[in-house]
């Protein structure tokens, strides 16, 4: 058995699947895993077969003009910026991904690419299962579409779904032109890959989302996909940078601050507030800057820089951890048994932040809306009795859940049906 996995994306859209392809190694299936060519040296460092998809995202992300976009707040324009590039760099990667399928016996793929992925399998007649790392698009009537808010009536529900052919809209054209060149008909509906019953996973924690009782039999929670310890320590991008652990053992615990592959959109507030906060109160922080570029650092004896860091090493280490809200980095920070705080930019941070806000796991200060004030005070509020019993007792469970286990057995189970 051979097992194709697609993605696009950042980091967090790629780490994941690399965690479940170990995990299919070590159960001795066949994986090539196909990704953004930027991730070629990291994947292929961890023995797995790799397939470069064209494009660097992150170097379509920090363009000025994509920036300028991030920092205006316009998220739609954002977006649509990202839409046009896409446009000029899927016919190649789509081509790249009809080529390397044959062999292929069950087709894996995240959210984006995944109409794409569908419609190669279909052509050659093989399984394929979505695995979405947040935002659960499945039609229910428990709660509503995550773009929505809290804003939950069950004569609503169902009907807040529809926001997904908005997404179908977009990319409809393009998809159709590829399934007409592999000879497939044209689909005129996202609800094709929902009618279809196809194998549609979400991996997150059973804690954060509980699975509807009006989901198609073929969808499902499941837990986390996160790599071990052993895995992570492999990769350069996760080793421990010089100098921190010394710096550790030089005072009180830290808070961890990091944007991962969202760069920060106001560089100018973010620097000031960071500077108000070391000036006037006594905390100290290990900032990841990731894909962030910040001309305008401040220099501080409580301030350690580095661009990446192993979150299974340095996150236990911590008072809390300061984010965008990546459901990776949620699960991480989660089993480290510590408060966050979610400065939310776009996509499903919002919805990350109030959903963590709402368990009184953390708090949910939106970006646009961050100030040295606001910071410090959710700062003193993740270390109230409530909230941190709360982030302990969650913890427990989290570690006690196995994702990629799960995942791998749904896969099996829907093989064999």
């Amino acid at each position: 058995m051979k097992y194709g996995i697609i993605t696009t994306g950042s980091r967090g859209d790629v780490q994941p699947f690399i965690a479940l392809t170990l995990g299919l190694q070590e159960r001795g299936y066949s994986v090539v895993l196909m990704a953004p060519e930027n991730f070629k040296d990291w994947i292929e460092s961890l023995g797995i077969p790799f397939v470069p998809l064209a494009g660097n995202v992150e170097e379509i992300i920090q363009s000025p003009q994509a920036l300028h976009l991030l920092k205006g707040g316009n998220v739609l324009r954002f977006f649509y910026h990202l839409q046009k590039i896409a446009v000029k760099t899927s016919v190649q990667a789509n081509l790249i991904m009809l080529e390397n399928s044959e062999g292929i016996d069950f087709f894996i793929s995240s959210i984006l690419p995944f109409p794409i992925v569908y419609s190669i399998a279909e052509k050659f007649k093989k399984p394929c299962a979505g695995i979405f790392l947040s935002m659960p698009g499945t039609p229910t009537q428990e709660f509503p579409h995550p773009v929505f808010g809290s804003f939950n009536h069950r004569w609503f529900n169902r009907f807040s779904y529809q926001v997904m052919e908005l997404g179908w809209w977009m990319i409809k054209k393009r998809v159709n032109i590829f399934r007409k060149q592999i000879g497939l008909p044209e689909t005129k509906h996202w609800k094709k890959y929902i009618s279809d019953n196809p194998l549609i996973l979400y991996p997150m924690s059973r804690q954060l989302l509980s699975q509807p009782n009006d989901w198609p039999s073929n969808t499902h929670v499941t837990g986390f996909l996160q790599m071990t310890p052993a895995n992570r320590d492999h990769h350069t991008m996760d080793k421990t940078p010089k100098g921190l652990t010394e710096w550790l053992e030089k005072g009180s615990k830290p808070y961890y601050l990091g944007f991962g592959s969202i760069p920060i959109p106001d560089t100018l507030l973010f620097c000031n507030v960071l500077s108000d906060l070391l000036k006037n109160h006594d905390c100290r922080i290990v900032f990841c800057t990731g894909w962030s570029l910040l001309p305008d650092m401040p220099e501080h004896p409580n301030l350690f820089v580095c661009q990446y860091i192993n979150h299974d090493w340095l996150l236990p280490k911590c008072k809390a951890a300061i984010f965008h809200g990546g459901i990776g980095t949620i699960g991480a920070v989660l089993k480290s048994k510590i408060p966050m705080i979610i400065l939310s930019v776009l996509a499903d941070q919002p919805h990350n932040g109030d959903l963590i806000a709402g368990k009184r796991l953390g708090v949910h200060i939106p970006f646009r809306k961050l100030s040295a004030e606001k910071l410090w005070n959710a700062m003193e509020v993740t270390q109230t009795q409530q909230i941190l019993e709360s982030v302990l007792a969650i913890g427990h469970s989290i570690v006690l859940e196995d994702g990629v286990t799960e995942v791998i057995c749904q896969l099996e189970k829907y093989n064999a049906s």
